[in-house]
């Protein structure tokens, strides 16, 4: 009689082991999830990297963004120092960006360049622009190298006397470059 009541709490015990060792996992992946410094650009596709900067830059979250992006990009400055400065720079002129579509890409084992037809809001108004995005493969992951903003729309009023100007910087690109189309929309209004 004795053995069926220890048989009786084995499957309790089972049942509370589990359910710890679930819970356990899952705060395990949802830490990892939500920690932006163990996960950045590990694993993802150049198009990701893409999109999550333009999440993270078009929000004005430039610390996180900047977790995207090599050293060269970030002319040689800390993470920390090239966002604090970003983050005034975009935040003088009220910039969010609204997301956009791929309309070429093309990718080798270490480079991957994507052009984006994007659109953006300031102190100006709306803007339509093409952005270049020159990517390369630092240690297994994606990292943004160069980004040249060319053919800019201004879409709205014009600027008022006296507001603060945005001033777009722009890097070459190599020429020669083989791009294929590829899909991609999505935005990253509110």
């Amino acid at each position: 009689m004795r053995s069926a009541g220890i048989r009786a709490q084995i499957p309790s015990l089972d049942c509370r082991s589990s359910r710890w060792r679930l819970r356990l996992v899952s705060c395990v992946l949802l830490t990892c999830s939500l920690s932006p410094y163990l996960v950045e650009g590990a694993g993802l596709a150049p198009s990701q990297v893409v999109r999550l900067w333009i999440l993270f830059y078009g929000q004005q979250d430039t610390l996180h963004a900047a977790g995207f992006t090599t050293a060269g990009f970030r002319q040689g400055q800390a993470p920390a120092v090239w966002a604090a400065h970003m983050y005034a720079a975009l935040h003088q002129v009220d910039y969010q960006h609204l997301g956009g579509e791929i309309v070429t890409a093309a990718v080798s084992e270490t480079e991957a360049t994507l052009v984006l037809e994007a659109m953006n809001r300031t102190r100006l108004g709306l803007m339509t622009q093409t952005e270049t995005y020159c990517l390369q493969r630092h240690a297994g992951q994606w990292l943004i190298d160069r980004l040249e903003v060319t053919d800019q729309v201004r879409h709205g009023p014009a600027p008022e006397e006296g507001s603060p100007g945005m001033s777009v910087r722009t890097a070459e690109m190599p020429e020669g470059e083989e791009a294929s189309t590829v899909a991609g929309i999505w935005s990253t209004a509110p």
